[in-house]
């Protein structure tokens, strides 16, 4: 999905241009919605003897560009897809310290938050015996819908590890709001480090506990709650008085990164 890139009068057909250049991937037209602010436009994809890797598109539509959009090609992928959520962190939201220390040690040893996380995450699904790879579902700066390593597909639905359906993501690749069932049915708090606003799929740089590397009382997180159905305050018409989402709760807001009874969203890759 490119969005918001294009107004004025909408033509048919955008030319689409696939880097690096990739003769096995063709595009179907693209299924326009909105106009006011922009217009975005829906195109599907289809590999066929396509290498697995990151791709990215761009469309053109009367000498207007969109932004690239990034993509993954794989193997395979999961649908339905698991989210399950981990136990307590025992070094809150340094998720490097979390991966190579025990019970987790991590082998090899990871360098960054994000590979923290994703450790984590496997490390459970592994004990729990859930298949397939799993990462977490935590900001970065390439870790927010349409970057490189975005953890959430697009259409696909989503299940909790007791097969309940959770939803079905969106064609934007991410979930809805409200949700069909909460994530876990307890209201336990998740370090997610979105922003807090009405449009939060994006990172929130000054609440990510510094890109998951401190548990410092001086560094903070934002958090999410996995009991709500709703994605944030914005979105929580149902109970605004709650301020409450499954992304982003404002009780949660601004929370210290030493918080160990924080926990994560571990996604299903495949």
């Amino acid at each position: 999905t490119l969005s918001n890139w294009y107004s004025g009068t909408l033509p048919s057909n955008p030319t689409f241009t696939i880097a690096p250049s990739e003769s096995t991937i063709s595009t179907s037209n693209c299924t326009w919605s909105g106009v006011q602010g922009g217009a975005t436009c829906s195109v599907t994809l289809t590999t066929t003897g396509t290498s697995v890797g990151t791709y990215g598109i761009m469309a053109t539509a009367v000498g207007v560009t969109s932004a690239l959009q990034s993509f993954d090609v794989k193997s395979s992928f999961c649908n339905p897809c698991t989210i399950f959520v981990t136990p307590t962190l025992d070094y809150a939201g340094d998720l490097v310290a979390g991966a190579n220390n025990t019970p987790v040690s991590a082998s090899p040893a990871v360098t960054n938050g994000y590979a923290g996380g994703d450790a984590i995450c496997q490390h459970y699904a592994n004990v729990n015996s859930y298949s397939g790879t799993y990462k977490a579902l935590i900001a970065g700066t390439n870790r927010v819908p349409g970057g490189s390593d975005w953890v959430i597909w697009a259409n696909v639905q989503y299940i909790r590890t007791d097969s309940i359906t959770i939803a079905t993501s969106t064609e934007s690749a991410i979930l809805p709001s409200p949700l069909t069932n909460a994530i876990e049915t307890l209201p336990n708090p998740i370090f997610t480090g979105f922003l807090n606003n009405a449009n939060p799929w994006s990172i929130d740089s000054t609440q990510n506990c510094q890109n998951w590397t401190s548990s410092s009382n001086a560094d903070h997180s934002t958090y999410g709650d996995a009991g709500i159905l709703a994605l944030n305050a914005y979105s929580n018409i149902m109970n605004p008085m709650m301020m409450s989402g499954y992304l982003v709760s404002n009780s949660g807001y601004g929370s210290v990164c030493n918080n160990t009874s924080a926990r994560l969203y571990c996604v299903q890759q495949e």
